[in-house]
């Protein structure tokens, strides 16, 4: 969605080595990435472990998607909580790790609930609800994306 709304993508395809910290990787990963010649307009997109670095795009001023954030983690929690810019968060009613009532409320976030889904945004066996229900996020994002506060 992020290239057919015009936006140019920097993204991490590696995973991090077996035994390592994820944690410690993946915030290595997406400091370097937003070290890396920012745009103009820079939005961190991320799943599930790079909430992670909710902080860094706090910290940075910077809207972000979150898809299936790991509120149960107090410091990802506390990030998304404190969003400087406009913040979407995506989970699933299912999803152990949602816990969208300890964000609290911020104007700046906008969120997105399905209900009986898992933490991979699917409701178990059930592909074609789960489709449906794709096709919401990802309009969701494209009306985030195409937000009036980019200007």
């Amino acid at each position: 969605m992020a290239l057919a709304k015009g936006f140019g993508v920097l993204e991490l395809l590696e995973e991090p080595a077996a035994g390592s910290d994820p944690f410690a990787w993946i915030r290595d990963r997406a400091t370097r990435a937003l070290d890396h010649d920012p745009a103009p307009t820079t939005i961190v997109i991320g799943k599930s472990l790079s909430s992670h670095v909710a902080d860094l795009a706090r910290d940075r001023e910077l809207p972000a998607i979150w898809l299936t954030p790991l509120l149960d983690r107090p410091e990802v929690r506390d990030a998304i909580a404190e969003a400087t810019r406009p913040l979407l968060m995506v989970g699933g009613t299912e999803d152990p790790t949602w816990q969208p009532d300890g964000v609290g409320s911020n104007a700046l976030i906008d969120r997105v609930e399905l209900v009986g889904h898992d933490h991979s945004l699917q409701i178990p066996r059930d592909p074609i609800a789960s489709l449906g229900s794709l096709k919401k996020v990802t309009k969701r994002i494209e009306r985030f994306l195409g937000g009036s506060w980019l200007g």
